[in-house]
């Protein structure tokens, strides 16, 4: 099979995974002229108005507010770049009037692909498109849908001229061309809102595959790793970590955000220390990941640290090989006296155990690291040769230092007056958990509180192929496969043995389980490129087909499993014992319909509750039974101040507010 075919292949499994997160999160309610609601989600509603009609005019991305009791600083403390995005879809026009600027970015996005704008037929197909598009509108109404269509294919126009593009100054011509149409036409508040909120979500598929590819994974990995990411996504054991669907829909879509980006910045990362190009891409990634939130920004950084060790330990050898080997593993075997000790004394947890466990960790680590080798991993040959300068030690070291001043200087204004502030952050307060207890046996801590965090239920057939992949990635020598293994037992050790304090040790699961969840895909990837030698006659010209298959089958397998239990699977119906029949019926809706024998059902248990939350949350404070109660309050509280003035409110939390759309639902006022 051609390497076009093939990527086509890919490409479709991709889009799929993404339409698959797109679509449970309910595109109607999404692009519904309603204002989110839900958990934190519900009242984070406010911070998007205050910062368009207070914030900006006044030229400030961070101020105070007298709102919310005795007031607060803005965005001093919370990550305003989500927001700004909010804002550019919300601004520009709306209507018809939308299609000027799309046609403006088209004109654009034409010139970056090498034709002038003077170009009578670059001309006559701007004017005929925005004819269909008028006409469109006319016929289906000028709403969300058709504002979002429209920039879609803005954007879609602009990274098509950027990327294959003739005119020499393509890539600025193209970021222009999606400016525009991005602050050129207009979303209504609340699709503008929820879209931004789901943007992380449903761009994580892409972002992983992107990974992939960029680490120069071997096929089918890159589209298997956006597979799996589905499943971390739809994981539904925890959902207020961070990172997945749950988790957003709590209120954290700037964490899923930046998850995201720091995905698409660790390909990068990987692809920049093998060839030195693209740094300027890398700071400007990391810079976002920090911007729109922090604690993936320290991920990142401690995976950019794992990767830049696996390539310094896979240098080729040359002159000075020896000299900067031995200085590696002498700064290594130091690092893990100091990090062994730290961990025993900083806990608290000096025992014998606790400090055996915590080195014999630390030096599986090292020997891990130590065991990579230039070259030892297998290269996907659709993949691409190296295009740039392949650097040495120094070269790989300033390029990352480099990138990192620049991503540090990027992200100064907002990150500097945190940290210089830091000390009036609140503390939530939560917890450490599976904490070890006086009197309490290590192996019945570990089995009773450690273990099942570290592996719930859902997660354990990916544990099992993810050990698969991780005993494949050490005897294959992969770098990037070996770093997934170092980074896992790293956060895994940091989830057991980090303090009490503001970074709660739970916040560090959601890499853990991403992490677990990458193994697997590798692992599922190397066993199919096993099978496609052993069932092949000559183990030198595999059977291609069975690499192609693999990543359809296992989207099409995990795809049917998560929609059983979500409960929305095409043709599926609920069963007497509750469990879910995927394939009930066949036919044309409308037409035709045929009951397939039970004999040949398939039931899936559990239940998934992630799209009924989404729907909740979607659906709007407008489309609650308890709306009118509410709006009431709403506009009692607005009469009351223009009345006799505007005083201060202090709300008690209760349950019962959820019947509004969240019990946030009055921080609104």
């Amino acid at each position: 099979m051609s390497p076009v075919a093939r990527r086509t292949i890919d490409a479709l499994v991709v889009a799929a995974s993404a339409l698959f997160v797109f679509w449970q999160l309910h595109p109607d309610l999404l692009l519904a002229e309603t204002t989110p609601a839900g958990g934190d989600m519900g009242a984070h509603v406010w911070a998007f108005a205050y910062l368009r009609d207070h914030l900006l005019p006044d030229l400030r991305l961070a101020g105070w507010t007298p709102d919310w009791y005795a007031g607060f600083p803005v965005f001093q403390f919370y990550m305003v770049v989500p927001f700004l995005g909010m804002v550019a879809l919300n601004a520009g026009l709306g209507g018809a009037l939308a299609i000027l600027p799309a046609a403006a970015s088209l004109l654009i996005a034409g010139r970056a692909a090498g034709r002038w704008v003077r170009d009578r037929t670059e001309l006559a197909v701007t004017a005929g498109l925005a004819l269909v598009a008028l006409l469109a509108g006319l016929w289906g109404g000028f709403g969300p849908t058709f504002d979002l269509v429209l920039i879609v294919a803005g954007v879609a126009a602009a990274v098509v001229a950027g990327r294959y593009g003739r005119h020499p100054r393509r890539v600025p011509l193209a970021v222009a061309a999606a400016l525009v149409v991005v602050l050129g036409v207009a979303v209504p508040y609340g699709p503008a809102f929820k879209l931004v909120s789901v943007a992380g979500v449903v761009a994580m598929p892409v972002a992983a595959y992107a990974f992939g590819r960029l680490a120069r994974f071997p096929h089918p990995t890159p589209a298997l790793l956006s597979v799996t990411t589905l499943a971390f996504l739809f994981d539904k054991s925890f959902t207020i970590y961070g990172g997945n669907i749950a988790s957003t829909m709590a209120g954290e879509f700037a964490f899923s955000i930046s998850l995201a980006l720091a995905i698409v910045y660790l390909g990068v990362v990987v692809h920049g220390l093998r060839t030195g190009t693209h740094r300027g891409t890398a700071a400007t990634l990391l810079a976002l990941v920090g911007l729109c939130h922090l604690i993936p920004a320290f991920f990142a950084l401690g995976m950019t640290l794992v990767l830049l060790v696996v390539h310094l330990v896979a240098e080729p050898a040359g002159a000075g090989a020896p000299a900067r080997r031995t200085v590696l593993v002498g700064a290594t075997a130091a690092a893990v006296v100091v990090l062994g000790g730290a961990a025993a004394l900083g806990t608290g947890l000096a025992g014998t155990g606790p400090t055996v466990a915590v080195t014999v960790v630390l030096l599986v680590i090292v020997a891990l690291v130590l065991l990579t080798r230039e070259g030892a991993e297998p290269a996907d040959p659709g993949a691409g040769p190296d295009t740039g300068r392949r650097p040495l030690a120094i070269g790989r070291l300033w390029w990352l230092l480099s990138a990192g001043v620049v991503a540090a200087l990027l992200a100064a204004w907002w990150v500097l007056p945190f940290f210089w502030r830091r000390t009036y952050v609140n503390d939530m307060g939560w917890e450490k958990i599976a904490v070890h207890r006086d009197g309490t046996g290590l192996w019945s801590w570990f089995s009773d509180q450690v273990w099942p965090e570290l592996v719930p239920g859902d997660l354990r057939l990916f544990a099992a192929l993810a050990l698969v992949g991780a005993v494949l990635s050490v005897a294959f020598r992969s770098r990037i496969g070996v770093a997934l293994v170092v980074a896992g037992l790293g956060l895994a050790l940091a989830f057991v043995f980090l303090p009490q304090g503001r970074l709660w040790n739970a916040r560090l699961l959601p890499f853990w389980y991403l992490v677990v969840y990458w193994l697997a895909a590798v692992g599922v990837g190397e066993i199919a490129r096993a099978l496609a030698q052993v069932l092949a006659p000559d183990p030198r010209r595999p059977r291609r087909w069975v690499t192609v298959a693999a990543a359809p089958l296992a989207l099409l397998l995990l795809g049917g499993f998560l929609a059983g239990q979500l409960r929305n699977a095409p043709g599926g119906a609920t069963n007497a014992d509750g469990s879910y029949r995927l394939v009930r019926s066949v036919g044309v809706p409308g037409l035709f319909s045929l009951r397939v024998p039970d004999a040949l059902g398939i039931d899936v248990t559990g239940r998934n509750f992630v799209t009924d939350w989404a729907r909740w949350n979607y659906s709007g404070y407008e489309r609650k039974e308890a709306y009118p109660e509410y709006q009431g309050i709403v506009s009692t509280m607005a009469e009351v101040g223009e009345t006799n003035g505007c005083g201060r409110s202090l709300w008690e939390y209760s349950s019962d507010l959820n019947d509004y759309g969240t019990p946030m639902a009055l921080m609104l006022l």
